[in-house]
């Protein structure tokens, strides 16, 4: 509604506007605007009006002013530059609306061909409707409007309003221009520039380059609070690219600035359409806000893969977002063989998609953003969404970011991109995850709640962490449940399955069943199974999960005929199977019960707690230095003939009849001898006493612990 609404505003402007109407710099008229009347207002050598004679453009839309605003052009470029930046008279349009016809086929000229430099095209009034303030579109008021005439005509051609080719310094200034397939284009056309206008085509033409600005081969382009629109999203606002030169400038465009506007259509795209191998890039998108768009902000294309050779590089976005746009758009995409980017600088900006930038190079491409909490919400990913590899920078702002963890310890989701779902009472995804290159599991996380957490990124979810939890200690914490390992899936016979192919996903849990567990373990995925004919039922079958610090009431098997995303996917039905020593199930159709939303996570729990003073194993309560909830293994060495103890020794087997001698110096050492053989022992000290005396005997089959205090040694 918004969309259409906008187009009609632009499409009929007021018959009859009154007053002062002033335009910036010296050019005023002052009195009646009528545009049923006469509108002419004699510049001098300001401007020139192109509805004064001898040019008699009419400002009522009712006849075609061709070939007096191509007259009043000539015009102007008859006039010598004024200045030494080759600026000539104007060409000034009073408020109105100016139609004009479209070139038919096989013509492909412009409406209006640009035969000169330093041109500006000034409208009169103001494109801003009177009484709505600064409207969202900045809709057309009692402005000046250069529309094509009706429809095109019966065959139009691809041509703009206004063309410029190698010629320089031409502005566009408070303008409304309405072309069918482009508004205004440049080739070779560098210092182009559209301030305070509306750019728009009322043709979905489907032609190439169908948008309302086009420009090769040009740099230092720019539109401030212009406002551009299309009557289709995927219709592009501006196209800017390389193409084959015409006066050997180089095959690029570049130094493009966009800035304070709403708009109404595609996004903007750069195209290479011949091989370019110079330095590409400086776009500028700031305080810009696309809405309808069924592109991304900015995408990067070649004609043919591999015309654009170097990375686009130094792309900066600010304050700029899409709205009421089509779903998972990033705001920068590379199409590219192998340019992508380099030097993006993303600042409180975002598209729809949580990935933010993505690029077919898996190269140098550069994040630079004002805080390391925006710089958490930017996604960079390859073609495939895979995550790629970016060195990310920050500066000024406040370096903070928050997230609201859980009672029963976040649920830390591992995908990349992941949708588990985050609300207000926890988090799903922690603050920050990082990936190696190519894989789509996290293998380390850092969280406010959680602290560090480490994952194989075999399977979802962390399975290892450090946190703090209480002052002055760190806990060591593990999945509460690991995932059940090798599962697969057999076609058999004996069930009701209908012939498809059908997805397992696998988790163990906790409780009475799927439905009311308060954890679970991440999930584990069965490769497809193809049920036809006889075989109508499925034996899925799986290895216990490994080690955790819970044992699993029994699994939950979710199957599915649609396979899971398995890097972003929940659950949503599943069947109950107890038992945590299961480890195989028939399934043969039996309905599944809906459990509401399963997130592939982990639960991570607290096992182990070190403090200043003590070391908790298996607990998180030490009460000595060393505090063991459990058994305790030490090395054990097997030994037949003389032998010393050494500071890498615990348990040490005698087998023989022979010495072992204790070195006194190794104080505080504690050493287990044991006599297992059928004779005698003897345990002395290298230099003092052992017990007082010069040695100590043990018979078979019993042993002393021994250590020493630097100076004598002692056995018992």
């Amino acid at each position: 509604m918004k969309k259409w609404l906008f187009i009609l505003l632009l499409l009929i402007l007021p018959a009859k506007v009154s007053g002062q109407h002033t335009v910036n710099g010296n050019y005023a008229h002052t009195g009646s605007g009528s545009t049923q009347g006469n509108t002419c207002r004699e510049g001098g050598k300001r401007w020139i009006d192109v509805t004064c004679p001898p040019y008699n453009a009419d400002p009522t839309g009712m006849a075609t002013s061709n070939a007096a605003i191509q007259g009043a052009i000539m015009a102007a470029c008859a006039t010598p530059p004024s200045s030494a930046y080759g600026s000539r008279t104007a060409i000034y349009f009073p408020a109105g609306i100016y139609s004009v016809d479209q070139p038919q086929t096989p013509s492909t000229a412009p409406i209006f061909s640009i035969p000169c430099g330093g041109l500006l095209f000034l409208g009169g009034g103001s494109l801003r409707a009177g009484n709505e303030g600064t409207p969202q579109f900045g809709q057309a008021g009692a402005g000046a409007a250069i529309q094509v005439f009706r429809s095109g005509g019966a065959s139009p051609n691809d041509a703009a309003i206004f063309g410029c080719v190698s010629h320089t310094q031409i502005t566009f200034r408070n303008l409304d221009i309405e072309g069918w397939n482009q508004a205004v284009s440049g080739y070779n056309c560098s210092q182009l520039s559209v301030p305070d206008s509306i750019l728009g085509v009322l043709g979905h033409t489907g032609h190439t380059d169908n948008a309302p600005l086009v420009v090769y081969n040009s740099i230092w382009v720019r539109a401030t609070n212009t406002t551009f629109f299309t009557l289709n999203g995927g219709d592009y606002c501006a196209i800017f690219g390389g193409n084959i030169p015409v006066a050997g400038e180089s095959a690029l465009a570049g130094d493009v600035t966009i800035e304070g506007s709403v708009s109404s259509c595609g996004g903007f795209e750069y195209i290479q359409r011949v091989a370019n191998t110079n330095s590409t890039g400086s776009y500028t998108f700031d305080k810009f806000k696309l809405e309808n768009s069924l592109n991304p902000l900015f995408t990067v294309n070649e004609s043919i893969p591999g015309l654009l050779n170097v990375r686009f590089g130094f792309v900066t976005v600010k304050d700029s977002e899409l709205q009421d746009a089509g779903s998972n758009l990033p705001l920068l995409v590379s199409n590219t063989l192998s340019g992508g980017f380099t030097g993006v600088s993303l600042i409180s900006s975002a598209g729809t998609s949580p990935t933010v930038v993505r690029s077919a190079s898996t190269g140098d491409l550069r994040q630079s953003v004002n805080s390391l909490a925006q710089a958490a919400l930017y996604g960079f990913a390859d073609q495939n969404g895979n995550p790629i590899y970016t060195s990310n920078s920050s500066s000024g702002g406040l370096n903070q970011i928050v997230t609201n963890g859980g009672s029963n310890g976040v649920v830390t989701c591992s995908a990349y991109i992941s949708q588990c779902g985050n609300d207000s009472n926890h988090d799903s995804v922690p603050g920050y995850s990082f990936f190696k290159a190519g894989t789509l599991l996290a293998t380390l996380g850092l969280d406010a709640h959680e602290g560090l957490l480490w994952a194989s990124g075999t399977v979802h979810g962390f399975e290892m962490g450090m946190r703090s939890d209480s002052e002055g200690t760190v806990d060591i914490t593990a999945a509460k449940y690991l995932p059940p390992t090798n599962p697969s899936g057999t076609a058999t016979t004996g069930g009701a399955l209908s012939a498809a192919t059908y997805y397992g996903t696998l988790w163990a849990y906790d409780g009475v069943s799927c439905v009311t567990t308060s954890s679970h373990s991440a999930f584990a995925y069965i490769p497809g199974v193809v049920v036809g004919g006889a075989n109508n039922a499925i034996t899925f079958n799986w290895t216990g999960p490994a080690t955790s610090p819970s044992v699993p009431s029994g699994y939950c098997l979710q199957v599915v005929t649609t396979a899971p995303i398995e890097a972003d996917s929940s659950a949503t039905q599943a069947l109950t199977i107890s038992g945590g020593g299961t480890t195989s199930f028939l399934y043969t159709g039996q309905p599944q019960t809906n459990i509401g939303l399963a997130d592939p996570t982990s639960y991570m729990t607290p096992v182990h707690r070190f403090t200043a003073t003590s070391l908790g194993v298996g607990t998180t309560g030490p009460q000595a230095t060393l505090d063991v909830a459990g058994g305790m293994r030490c090395a054990l060495a097997t030994k037949s003939m003389a032998y010393t103890l050494a500071s890498t020794d615990c348990i040490v087997d005698v087998t023989g009849t022979t010495t072992i001698t204790a070195p006194r110096a190794l104080s505080g050492v504690v050493w287990r001898v044991f006599n297992s053989g059928s004779n005698t022992v003897t345990i002395k000290a290298d230099s003092g006493n052992i017990n007082g005396g010069a040695n100590v005997t043990r018979s078979a089959n019993t042993g002393y612990q021994v250590w020493c205090d630097g100076t004598n040694c002692f056995a018992q």
